[in-house]
């Protein structure tokens, strides 16, 4: 009997344990819903500055770490060199499987929660494979508070010491998220990634203009100077080194600009003041997509190229066509007629091949291969397909609409109360809890 009770008391030690392994497993996997990614460009927004270090400064690499992840729109709490993480719901990986925004901590390797004696912190930017990384970083060098980056770096804790990786964000298998940005009435940009009403992120400026594309938002601030960014979370803006009336940004982060004396400038990088390159022409409407760019030159004839050196324009239509142009992350590109039709076509080889797409609009927007209109008495239409016609009713009313680079549908309507939803089917939008004097995404 006494030996039955010590089996059945061993079995129940063994459920225990694989039971609290399963929770502590659930637990840990209960990343938080902003992109992982950002944490690394909230670090890259830094590099080159400096804070004080000591105990709990801000120029600490543990600290600095803390900062990125809320920038990021995350949360990463107080505690040990362990349960720091563990207390924040982060999700230990192994280090070889380390994505970009990750973070790597140095650990006692007996699991000493309070040893700080040879700890360091750092985020993933690249991971290389092969033991090596690309990581942003503070305190390196020791003492200085400095934010530095260092590529094809390979791990290296103190003897007795060992690397743990920690994700605090969502990755993003495939297609970038559906980042949409607003101004509300005061003009201040939140932002967000997910379709849930609410969870915006003050982005810590304001703006009388913004553009999405992909992960990147860009702005004109109320100087009329160009700013720009890679992560969702407060600050971290970058000057451009531009003034411009209008600017956009692709699928791919490409960003286009119009100077106020009409020119198109075009850049890839941001991580830099200036850049800009002339393209050659000058516009009075400009879009990208991923790397096609189409303009409405200043007598109303559209141009379009896939290159971003100067000129390489190929004339799509003659002057007196178009009033508004669009370009899908597909590369479809649409306009509205001067008389308000709208036409598309996904070929930029030359002048033609228009398809008239039986509707007329106000606005036009494309999100991948979706066409999305306000039509002039103010309702919403969408579809999926190139061909004349079948427009699906929406469903709403609105003031302004926008579409995400993989679709997502958006709308302000004439309380300034956004909605936005994923299919075309008519009716399902969503409340996104916010007020707003313009969208973007």
């Amino acid at each position: 009997m006494n030996n039955a009770r010590a089996r059945l008391g061993a079995i129940l030690v063994t459920v225990l344990l694989a039971l609290s392994s399963i929770m502590v497993t659930n637990a840990a996997h209960a990343v938080q819903p902003f992109t992982n990614a950002d944490v690394a460009d909230a670090g890259l927004a830094e590099l080159g500055t400096s804070r004080p270090t000591g105990w709990n400064q801000p120029g600490e690499c543990i600290k600095s770490v803390q900062r990125w992840v809320a920038a990021a729109g995350g949360y990463f709490g107080g505690g040990g060199i362990i349960s720091g993480y563990s207390n924040s719901g982060a999700q230990e990986v192994a280090l070889g499987s380390a994505v970009k925004g990750d973070v790597i901590q140095y650990t006692n390797g007996t699991g000493n929660d309070q040893d700080w004696s040879h700890a360091h912190t750092m985020v993933v930017i690249t991971n290389h494979g092969n033991g090596r990384f690309d990581v942003v970083q503070s305190n390196s060098p020791a003492g200085s508070g400095l934010v530095t980056r260092a590529d094809n770096m390979v791990p290296a804790p103190a003897a007795g010491w060992v690397s743990r990786v920690w994700r605090f964000g969502t990755v993003h298998s495939g297609l970038v998220p559906n980042r949409v940005a607003l101004l509300t009435p005061d003009s201040r940009i939140f932002a967000k990634d997910d379709l849930a009403g609410g969870n915006w992120l003050d982005q810590n400026t304001a703006a009388p203009a913004i553009d999405v594309g992909g992960r990147r938002v860009a702005l004109i601030n109320p100087a009329g100077r160009v700013y720009a960014k890679d992560h969702l979370g407060a600050g971290g803006w970058l000057d451009q080194g531009a003034a411009a009336v209008k600017v956009v940004v692709g699928f791919g982060g490409r960003m286009y600009i119009i100077t106020p004396d009409g020119w198109v400038y075009g850049k890839d990088d941001i991580s830099s003041v200036g850049g800009w390159l002339n393209q050659g022409a000058q516009a009075v409407d400009v879009a990208v997509g991923v790397d096609r760019v189409a303009i409405v030159t200043p007598c109303g004839a559209i141009y379009a190229k896939s290159n971003l050196d100067n000129g390489g324009w190929i004339q799509q239509s003659d002057c007196y066509t178009a009033t508004d142009v669009e370009v899908s992350s597909t590369g479809r590109v649409a306009f509205i007629r001067t008389d308000g039709a709208v036409f598309a076509k996904d070929t930029i080889t030359g002048p033609g091949g228009w398809l008239d797409q039986n509707a007329a609009a106000a606005q036009l927007k494309l999100g991948a291969n979706r066409l999305l209109i306000l039509t002039p008495d103010g309702h919403v239409y969408a579809k999926d397909h190139l061909g004349a016609g079948g427009w699906i009713d929406q469903g709403a009313a609105a003031v302004q609409v926008a579409i995400s680079d993989q679709g997502r549908l958006v709308l302000r309507n004439s309380a300034n109360q956004v909605y936005a939803k994923d299919t075309t089917a008519p009716g399902g939008w969503l409340d996104q809890g916010a007020a707003a004097i313009s969208i973007a995404s």
